[in-house]
């Protein structure tokens, strides 16, 4: 899809449900969690901040 054809608000509409999964999964991070656990939350923290740096870089932001 080309950039014209993009819905206006698309960065917004993926950055906000992305940014609030990292919160949610930084505060688990902080609970006391086994082993295994802790890296699945580690990957999964790493994994959404790739996915809002890729959204930041790839879908420009809305043009007024």
């Amino acid at each position: 899809m080309s950039t014209p054809d993009r819905p206006k608000g698309l960065q917004h509409t993926l950055n906000n449900p992305l940014a609030a999964l990292l919160a949610e999964l930084q505060l688990l991070e902080m609970e006391a969690l086994e082993p295994t656990h802790r890296e699945g939350v580690e990957r999964c923290i790493d994994l959404c901040r790739r996915l809002i740096r890729i959204v930041r870089e790839q879908v420009p932001p809305d043009q007024v």
